[in-house]
């Protein structure tokens, strides 16, 4: 399974907060590339074992109305824990909040979902300028158990008395979420 499968899924389903991502939601799928395909016969004689992608499927769960409940089967993978690369960090710094919430919007997602979305992004584009990998995004926006908050759902509720003025709401969001990267990357530097 290649690393940049595994960082393109992660991104997925931060940013649509997927409430749903196991192992039986996450499709692989052979290579199409002839160089990677195993040869007719099946066997190897070196090369090691035939590349798969991984290909999420089923978002039945993506864009809630809240983070509660969380959980990211890719989470604690190897590859989570791998820093993102230059490109995705590329694409992640270019995504268009505004433009999103008013797509959401026109699409009728409703209000909390149209927020939750917002906030899962501007936490993932924090962050990943902040430097920080896959597994440590999810921390942030997984529950530890079941029946806990996520820090991310935490930051919701302390914010959502604001919501009605969105300038206000949008400054303590970003000063919470930029504070929250600092000390996870500052964290990540002292370990």
């Amino acid at each position: 399974m290649l690393l940049s499968d595994v960082h393109r899924v992660a991104v997925l389903d931060l940013r649509i907060l997927n409430l749903d991502r196991h192992a039986e939601n996450l499709l692989l799928r052979r290579s199409s590339d002839p160089a990677l395909a195993p040869p007719p016969d099946g066997r190897r004689l070196s090369g090691g074992a035939p590349c798969f992608h991984l290909v999420p499927i089923d978002h039945a769960y993506a864009f809630p109305p809240r983070a509660h409940g969380a959980f990211f089967e890719w989470q604690h993978w190897p590859q989570a824990k791998e820093p993102l690369s230059p490109a995705l960090l590329d694409a992640i710094a270019g995504l268009d909040l505004d433009y999103e919430t008013a797509l959401l919007r026109s699409l009728g997602l409703e209000e909390p979902a149209v927020r939750t979305h917002y906030v899962a992004t501007m936490w993932l584009k924090i962050g990943a300028a902040a430097g920080l990998t896959p597994y440590q995004l999810a921390s942030f926006a997984a529950a530890p158990l079941p029946d806990e908050s996520s820090l991310l759902e935490q930051v919701l509720n302390e914010i959502a008395p604001l919501e009605r003025e969105e300038t206000a709401w949008r400054s303590v969001l970003l000063d919470i979420l930029r504070a929250a990267a600092r000390l996870i990357a500052n964290g990540r530097q002292a370990a």
